[in-house]
């Protein structure tokens, strides 16, 4: 059962790769499907051969998490090997070379490329062995932040020894993967305090973060591996969007089962039932919904960890709007849609939102603001929704943090919370009926927009 597990989460670590390789090469290259499952396969293969080096255990919630940001290091640092100083290609394609150059010209002998990737190997497992070696448990957030930035620093480095000559260096890409890998080696020091484990895991989320963010949020902005080169295959930058859907349950897999890590089995039952509220009171019934999630988290902080409901919470919560996204784009199409665009809030909100459409989603659901203002008018504009669901997700986890917190603190008694949620219940069904009350009005005297 265990080789199974195994072969399953290196197979999912995989395909997470593979989708947003896919998503950024097909418009220029085309689609292949033998190398859209070669990280599949690798990924697959690697993973047994990890879990037993390392005696991991994917078949708990924490080692499941583990494995899979291990298999996700290990299957991008090879890969990168080998195109960096194994593959021979034309490189012409290219606006930044995939090979190794130096001041930004390719290598052209293989014995050197080879002999200079032999060097770099050795010194990364130099560097993982002496983290095996010498380091002791990981304990506290600054002990977990020393050894989980080491795997971001090898990055930056690397990145800006390939992409400077060509773009110049960049002060904030350069931090970012250090920055990255340090929180997530903070988050991941809460299931174990192995230092190389910590390294691996927090190294594969953030080449998973990073690749998601360059993606997904920024579509529109060709990697700078194709820079300025035309886009031959235009066809696939609307085909690979059917990917999308799997590639946001794999986060959403991996972010509950960190979840399920953080909880004590006992609680398990208590964990699966925040999920669902979260999903339930995000979905597409929201609107009618207002102020009830937050009694649901404040009495979530008083038995489990603050950040943990946050990102649990958040991933979960912005699941649930890309669901909305979707469900909504019939509505605002409709009569009824026609009719909450016309309402006060909604008017109020397009101006700002044609201006800064990011700014103002994040301030919307940051604050008490009414969300289904912003989602209307993310899909009346058709915006982004990778830049609309970037939006939502970095409001809602600082959010979902200090309600968690406050519940944490205050501890509210049952029966006020359940007040709470009643009192909201109604609130949100006779704004609701206020609201379509206003929108006839509304529409009455502007029939347009």
């Amino acid at each position: 059962m265990r080789l199974l597990i195994s072969v399953l989460v290196g197979a999912i670590a995989g395909t997470h790769a593979s989708i947003w390789g896919m998503y950024k090469d097909a418009p220029h290259e085309g689609f292949e499907w033998i190398k859209f499952v070669r990280s599949l396969c690798f990924g697959a293969v690697l993973a047994p051969l990890l879990v037993g080096v390392l005696s991991l255990d994917p078949t708990r919630a924490a080692g499941f998490v583990l494995v899979w940001g291990v298999v996700y290091a290990g299957e991008r640092g090879l890969a990168e090997l080998y195109k960096t100083f194994l593959r021979s290609e034309n490189q012409s394609k290219y606006f930044i070379p995939m090979q190794f150059a130096v001041l930004g010209h390719p290598v052209s002998s293989r014995w050197l490329r080879a002999l200079v990737g032999v060097g770099w190997a050795t010194m990364i497992g130099a560097i993982l062995t002496a983290v095996s070696m010498v380091a002791g448990p990981v304990t506290g957030v600054l002990g977990a932040v020393a050894i989980g930035s080491i795997g971001g620093w090898i990055s930056a480095f690397g990145g800006a020894w390939k992409d400077a000559p060509f773009e110049g260096f960049q002060l904030f890409k350069f931090f970012r993967s250090p920055l990255l890998s340090a929180g997530f080696a903070a988050a991941l020091s809460q299931i174990t305090d192995r230092p190389l484990i910590v390294l691996l895991a927090a190294t594969g989320f953030t080449i998973a973060a990073t690749e998601t963010y360059k993606t997904f949020f920024r579509p529109s902005v060709p990697r700078g591996k194709f820079a300025g080169k035309p886009v031959l295959f235009p066809d696939w930058t609307v085909w690979r969007r059917r990917f999308t859907p799997v590639f946001v349950l794999i986060w959403l897999l991996v972010v509950t089962a960190f979840g399920a890590a953080v909880v004590s089995p006992e609680e398990l039952a208590s964990f699966f039932g925040f999920v669902a509220m979260t999903a339930w009171c995000h979905g597409p019934f929201s609107p009618v919904l207002p102020g009830a999630y937050e009694p649901v988290l404040l009495a979530a902080g008083q038995h489990s960890p603050a950040l943990g409901l946050a990102l649990v919470g958040g991933v979960v919560a912005t699941g649930a709007e890309w669901v909305n996204y979707h469900v909504y784009g019939g509505l605002v199409r409709s009569r009824v849609g026609m009719q909450l665009l016309g309402t006060r809030p909604a008017i109020r909100l397009r101006s700002w939102f044609e201006r800064q459409p990011f700014l103002t989603t994040w301030f919307v659901i940051w604050t008490p603001a009414p969300d289904w203002a912003a989602r209307l008018l993310a899909v009346h504009t058709r915006y982004s929704p990778a830049r609309y669901l970037g939006a939502v997700f970095l409001a809602r986890v600082p959010r979902f943090w200090v309600l968690a917190t406050m519940g944490a603190m205050i501890r509210p008694s049952g029966w006020l919370l359940v007040g709470l949620v009643a009192v909201s219940i109604g609130a949100g069904v006779a704004a609701g009926i206020r609201r379509r009350r206003l929108a006839v009005a509304a529409l009455n005297y502007s029939p347009t927009l």
